[in-house]
């Protein structure tokens, strides 16, 4: 039985693409090779044919050689792929969501209040990094002597869960929380220096809080 092979030529002209592109590919291993001509020419089978249309529409998508290169050699599966690219693009609309609400926050406000917005705002825009130093500013300040447990659960409550798509509102307060955590008195302040049994302070002032969250959430205004 006969074995349809291919030149780099023949294979450039079914998908469309310029010979050098179908080269390199080739080159660089994405592109299985039967064999070698009796001129030394590259032959291809008609898997070769096969793989060159998955690299052309992983291409069209804007996926990295590096990461084609992995399916090619079995490093990753294409679910894999699609799982972690589907990842990337959540993370970078998130950030553009942010970006835009922070946009949005400067724009309807007084020239002083913009310059004051734009101090505050612009030190929370890595959003994983802003996550991590909020919750680290809350572990600096709680007492030792709040047990583990508790300590997390007030870090948790402190530290709020930042949606995908936020109002101009929530990321300037947001951005004023960490101003918050970044006051020299602050430190001071949580670390209730004349409360002598500093758990039950904090545990009460947790519960405290659990109970009023429906009532924030219902846009009452704070009360003195």
């Amino acid at each position: 039985m006969i074995q349809i092979t291919w030149t780099i030529g023949q294979l450039a002209a079914r998908t469309g693409l310029p010979v050098k592109t179908v080269r390199y590919y080739s080159d660089i291993g994405l592109l299985p090779v039967a064999e070698r001509s009796a001129g030394g020419h590259r032959r291809y089978r008609p898997e070769a044919l096969e793989q060159l249309h998955l690299v052309q529409r992983l291409r069209a998508l804007d996926t990295p050689i590096s990461t084609i290169t992995q399916l090619a050699s079995g490093e990753r599966s294409l679910g894999d792929l699609i799982t972690d690219e589907m990842g990337l693009v959540r993370s970078r609309l998130a950030e553009l969501h942010w970006r835009q609400a922070t946009l949005e926050a400067l724009d309807n406000c007084s020239a002083q209040e913009r310059l004051r917005r734009l101090e505050v705002l612009s030190r929370v825009q890595r959003l994983p990094d802003a996550q991590d130093r909020l919750a680290r500013a809350w572990g600096q300040t709680i007492p030792a002597s709040v047990p583990a447990r508790l300590a997390d659960a007030i870090t948790a409550q402190a530290v709020p869960e930042l949606p995908e798509n936020p109002a101009a509102e929530v990321v300037l307060a947001y951005a004023e929380l960490h101003a918050l955590t970044r006051h020299q008195d602050f430190p001071l302040y949580w670390a209730c220096p004349n409360v002598r049994d500093k758990a039950s302070l904090y545990s009460e002032l947790l519960d405290t809080s659990e109970l009023a969250a429906d009532t924030v959430a219902g846009g009452v205004p704070p009360q003195p």
